[in-house]
């Protein structure tokens, strides 16, 4: 099965801004997963975005799987960030968020089905490996989040197909809710494939 987005922030900068309000996305040097590059990506303004989109070819049926590593610093997330999401042709599908104390969540759109882990979950101040598996499926699609290959968070019997399919997928602050003015976020060695990435 094939890799569809693999990026380790090496050379310069991939995919596609994705920014409003007052972002900075760029390579830098420190704090890096692997190798000498990753990606940081901050937002000073509430409801606003800063990050980077991956197209891909659309899905309608299967099973993607997404693997990353993502550093939160302490005490940045407040209200909530969105840290990662796959996209459709009409924006947002799935957003996953990290928020104040330590929790991960999902949001769909346009539905609003929500889900949320426990407590304490999402490590501040270090690296994590962040797998994402979503089915697509207009009946049965699913979502499941594991941080450092635990399963932390999932829902089923969601409509994960949108008209078109999934066209990509995005990492970075890619939205602050209210009262978030201070997001960053790093990434590194980012990939969505139709078969499990394992983290390394």
């Amino acid at each position: 099965m094939p890799t569809l987005v693999a990026e380790d922030f090496e050379g310069a900068m991939p995919g596609t801004l994705r920014s409003s309000g007052l972002p900075l996305v760029e390579l830098v040097d420190s704090p890096v997963h692997r190798g000498t590059q990753a990606l940081h990506a901050v937002q000073a303004q509430a409801q606003a975005q800063a990050g980077l989109d991956f197209p891909i070819t659309p899905i309608t049926a299967g099973t993607l799987y997404f693997r990353g590593y993502v550093y939160v610093p302490v005490a940045v997330a407040t209200t909530g960030i969105k840290v990662m999401d796959f996209g459709t042709a009409y924006g947002p599908l799935t957003d996953i968020n990290v928020s104040q104390n330590q929790i991960v969540d999902l949001f769909m759109h346009p539905t609003g089905i929500t889900a949320t882990s426990a407590a304490g979950v999402v490590p501040f101040g270090r690296w994590c490996c962040m797998q994402v598996t979503l089915v697509v499926s207009s009946t049965v699609g699913s979502v499941d989040v594991s941080l450092d290959g635990v399963t932390v968070m999932t829902r089923t019997g969601l409509n994960t197909l949108a008209p078109g399919g999934v066209t990509g997928m995005g990492v970075g602050a890619l939205w602050t809710r209210v009262n978030q003015t201070n997001a960053a976020v790093y990434w590194d060695d980012i990939v969505l494939a139709q078969q499990p990435v394992p983290c390394q």
